[in-house]
């Protein structure tokens, strides 16, 4: 279904607060009363109630907070606006492969007392040997 192009106008505008004041509605139910969720939103009931009556048309950060914890989803003319908390981060940049130079020489790690010692050494090319060995006392 293609959307039609949204456009600012007075007549969207008191059609966007129409929509939100009925989301605002539904949302308000889960709170118990105006109050309670106007606390939720970081508001006042008195600015809640204005959104209610639509006299105000909300800011994007009651917007924001309103989709993101109430889960509100705001239907208007074909784009529905929403917060989704499972949204994707871009990954970060594989690096690119380490070389290994380090590890030409056999490198040889102990403890203190020389119980345990860890040896890294190449074994091809592309591979490393990792061999642990441990002392046992008696």
């Amino acid at each position: 279904m293609a959307t039609r192009t949204l456009r600012v106008g007075r007549e969207a505008e008191q059609r966007l607060r129409a929509t939100i004041a009925k989301e605002f509605r539904r949302g308000i139910i889960n709170w118990g009363s105006e109050q309670a969720a106007a606390r939720s939103l970081g508001i006042s009931r008195q600015r809640l109630k204005k959104y209610l009556d639509k006299e105000m048309t909300p800011k994007s950060d009651v917007l924001l907070v309103a989709m993101a914890n109430w889960g509100l989803r705001i239907p208007f003319e074909g784009v529905t606006f929403l917060a989704s908390s499972g949204s994707k981060r871009a990954s970060p940049a594989v690096p690119e492969q380490l070389t290994l130079d380090y590890f030409d020489e056999p490198q040889v790690l102990h403890d203190g007392e020389r119980k345990v010692e860890l040896r890294i050494s190449r074994k091809q090319a592309d591979r490393l040997r990792f061999a642990v060995e441990v002392r046992l006392t008696g």
